[in-house]
């Protein structure tokens, strides 16, 4: 099933503008749990932009960014981050993705728990090894992840 879809009350398809990044954000404190009605309330953490919407989306939401006053508008005044992802080839696409206090969207599963790279050194100081004065080595980094939760997220697919 599609991480961003009508069916999940996370999709926009306005490009990003105030008005926009307000209703992405409504819809994230919208999301409700499976069979309840009661809004979760899930708070806004992370601006998820390609480098085409960067300028756009500090403006949006940095205190005093194009005010002459410093006072921080409603959006800037909610510790909203911005993260540019460069290789994103949709200049108009972006995501608001929920605080991770609030709900857990994304799980990363590493290998035998390891969360940092194995680095293995060939031991073998004989033959061609001694030789060349040469050092074998191999790194050994296994993980994977998943979306575990579509309601952490709201996409803007714009068109």
């Amino acid at each position: 099933m599609a991480l961003y879809h009508s069916s999940h009350n996370n999709v926009l398809s306005d490009a990003l503008s105030e008005t926009s990044l307000s209703q992405a954000r409504l819809k994230l404190k919208k999301q409700t749990r499976p069979g309840a009605n009661k809004p979760l309330g899930l708070r806004a953490r992370y601006l998820v932009v390609p480098s085409d919407l960067e300028s756009t989306a500090y403006g949006l939401i940095t205190a005093s960014y194009g005010q002459y006053n410093e006072t921080p508008s409603f959006l800037q005044s909610q510790g909203i981050r911005v993260i540019t992802v460069d290789y994103w080839t949709d200049a108009n696409d972006w995501v608001l993705v929920a605080d991770k206090r609030d709900i857990v969207g994304l799980e990363i599963g590493f290998l035998d728990g390891k969360e940092e790279p194995e680095l293995l050194v060939q031991d073998v100081n004989a033959g061609d090894w001694f030789n060349k004065d040469a050092l074998t080595y191999k790194v050994r980094f296994v993980f994977g992840g998943a979306i575990i939760d579509y309601r952490a997220y709201v996409g803007a697919i714009v068109v």
